[in-house]
């Protein structure tokens, strides 16, 4: 599957700029020409070599001969997430390991908020709807938009498609846990009941986590109200059906999933990382555990950086 890389702006240097594509930003490094800009964003497809190297990093060499080397997660799909037990929130990249954090906010969110975002927008998950800030990236900032009404009064987990819709996942039955679809409308988010949960996550249950993929699938994480805790995807072309269910109760105080150089991740709230194999048995295997400050909590990725599926 290509992979296309994109830098998204460029803060300092002079132009022209060199990009290269290598397996680490050691002196000694091997690496790959891909090409010359000198507008504010370049698009570029990884060269097949490096899609099986889980560390590659991109280099940018300017006019002057300044050499910028940076992971792919910095300048593609970022991660925003949340500490899980407090108020604090940070863009996190997986494959160097490091935080950009705590954010500075316009707002003071409540803890472990469920948040959602798109390139400028980012919403925080309330009780009563959302909180919608406009933002830039990379530096990171961002200012008060607007508050969005959502009329549940259990709203769980949200996913953002384009900055005038949102995806909720929300308990408001006392037996039923459903996916809505959701288009801001001014202060209003006007919904519409997809889907209700089923399998190990029917009748009320806890939302973990939300994330729809590109392959039309939704996938969710959520406790079942017996202290156990599952995965599941949902068919979305054929009508929301489940197809696939995993049991996540090796891993505990799971937080969330991520996607990362075509691979899905799974992060609890004690910094541990695991990945989760894509085809059956969709085997778990821990790969780290985080030296970060974070604690991870709720996370989100734009749409368009979930491109995997798991299998049936």
């Amino acid at each position: 599957m290509a992979i296309d890389i994109t830098v998204n702006s460029i803060i300092s240097g002079t132009s022209p700029y060199n990009v290269w594509v290598c397996d680490s930003c050691n002196l000694g490094a091997t690496c790959q020409y891909i090409d010359s800009f000198s507008t504010s964003a370049y698009t570029f497809t990884l060269p097949t070599a490096y899609e099986t190297i889980p560390n590659y990093v991109v280099k940018v060499i300017d006019a002057n001969n300044c050499s910028y080397c940076v992971s792919p997660s910095i300048i593609g799909c970022d991660i925003f997430v949340g500490y899980w037990d407090g108020y604090n929130y940070y863009k996190y990249n997986l494959v160097s390991d490091t935080e950009e954090g705590p954010l500075t906010l316009p707002i003071t969110p409540g803890s472990n908020d469920s948040i959602a975002n798109t390139d400028d927008k980012l919403w925080f998950l309330n009780t009563t709807g959302v909180t919608e800030l406009d933002i830039t990236i990379t530096p990171f900032n961002a200012s008060y938009n607007r508050d969005v009404d959502i009329s549940f009064g259990i709203n769980n987990k949200i996913f953002a498609i384009d900055n005038d819709k949102l995806v909720l996942v929300a308990s408001t039955g006392a037996s039923n846990t459903y996916v809505y679809d959701v288009v801001i409308t001014g202060s209003t988010g006007n919904t519409t009941n997809l889907f209700v949960l089923t399998g190990a996550l029917s009748g009320y249950s806890s939302a973990r986590d939300l994330k729809i993929s590109t392959e039309n699938k939704v996938i969710i994480i959520g406790d079942n109200g017996g202290g156990n805790t599952y995965l599941q995807q949902y068919d979305y072309s054929s009508g929301a059906t489940l197809d696939v269910e995993i049991s996540l109760t090796g891993i505990t105080n799971v937080a969330s999933l991520v996607e990362v150089n075509d691979q899905f991740y799974i992060l609890n709230n004690s910094n541990e990382i695991y990945q989760i194999g894509l085809t059956p048995p969709y085997l778990i295997t821990y790969e780290d555990t985080s030296t970060t400050p974070i604690g991870f909590g709720n996370t989100s990725q734009k749409y368009g950086c979930i491109t995997q599926k798991f299998e049936v």
